[in-house]
């Protein structure tokens, strides 16, 4: 009896102690076509711009159109729009704020044109900083 539980316990501790057994893994490159097996790697795409979504561009556009055209209630209201959309939008900030200094509220445009600071970059910085100097 003891001999059999001896025998017992050591095949069991003995099957335990070996791991699973290692799958060969196929090489990749072996299921590759030989024609593409010597493309270059492709690599991440350079970071742009940010640019606008479609209906915040097109929203700015028909605000300067309108702008242009004189009607600058409308205006406003396709600007207040698109900086729903997109709150981070230096080019909205910018178009605001000569939209506040084309009505004669220069405290206005001085206030929009600060609130757009923190999303600007490049050349929007530049032209929202003249905002602040008059």
């Amino acid at each position: 009896m003891r001999l059999w539980l001896t025998l017992i316990v050591t095949l069991f501790l003995s099957a335990c102690a070996t791991g699973p057994v290692p799958v060969p893994q196929e090489n990749p490159a072996a299921r590759i076509p030989e024609d593409r097996a010597a493309t270059p790697a492709v690599t991440a795409p350079e970071v742009k711009d940010r640019g606008l979504s479609a209906p915040v561009e097109r929203l700015l556009q028909e605000a300067l159109a309108l702008r242009t055209a004189g009607s600058l209630d409308a205006s406003f209201a396709r600007l207040e729009r698109a900086l729903r959309i997109s709150p981070n939008a230096p080019e909205v900030y910018l178009a605001l704020a000569q939209n506040y200094q084309l009505s004669g509220n220069s405290a206005s445009a001085r206030s929009t044109a600060e609130r757009g600071l923190p999303f600007c970059y490049g050349e929007w910085c530049r032209e929202l900083r003249a905002f602040l100097r008059d």
